[in-house]
Formats: C-alpha cells, structure tokens, sequence
C-alpha cells in the first residue's frame, strides 16, 4: 500500500477526521521512523518481502513481530501496514505520550497502531 493509496482508504473510513487523516498518513510517510535494530537489545534483525506492503521491509523480531507480519500478510481484512512508526501526541486516557510503536495497520474498517510483546515480556 503507498501513500495514495492510503489516502484514499483514508477517505473511506468513516469516523475519521481530516486532522486523524492527516496524522496517519504522517505517521506512514515517516515508516520507519528509526532503523530497525536501534532499541532492540536481544531481537534479531529481519527483512521480509512483505506484499501487503509491497517492499521489503526490516523487522526487529524473527519471533513476535515476524510472526505478526505474516499473519498481516494472510489476514484478508488487512489493506496495508507500515512497521516502526512514531507516535506524537497519542492520548491514552488523561495522558500524551509520543515513541515509537511496532505497526500502523489499515484494515477495511479501522486503522489500528500495533505494538508487539511476547507473552512473557508482559
């Protein structure tokens, strides 16, 4: 999925707002917004020849989030995704908080931001 294409997605889901628009597409421009490989202390780097996104793409994770990755690949409701994306200005409750998450996922009817732990990193 590329930028135009996104954008018209975009355009589709209803409930966003321009401003929401704007950022997401922001937010996919800057993917990824740091090397792969920069914050991941044990991961392993990966590359994966994704078709969703058609471009090969570097994952720091040849378990959870490579694992995540084909699942999205496979997944027919999901339209595109972009990996390491910065976060600016995400509230969660009464708080902002900026970083980076592990995906920006567009599915047909939400778009979703994605950060990837295993089970026994929780």
């Amino acid at each position: 999925m590329n930028q135009e294409e996104l954008a018209e997605r975009l355009r589709e889901h209803e409930g966003l707002t321009v401003e929401q628009r704007e950022h997401i597409l922001e937010m996919a421009s800057s993917s990824p917004a740091r090397k792969p490989g920069k914050g991941a202390l044990n991961n392993v780097v990966t590359h994966f020849n994704s078709v969703k996104c058609g471009q090969l793409i570097t994952l720091e994770s040849h378990t959870v989030e490579h694992l995540f990755a084909l699942t999205l690949e496979l997944d027919p409701d999901v339209l595109g995704y972009f990996p390491q994306v910065a976060c600016k200005g995400v509230r969660l409750g009464s708080h902002v908080r900026s970083g980076t998450l592990d995906f920006l996922v567009v599915r047909t009817r939400r778009v979703e931001l994605v950060e990837c732990k295993a089970a026994s990193a929780r």
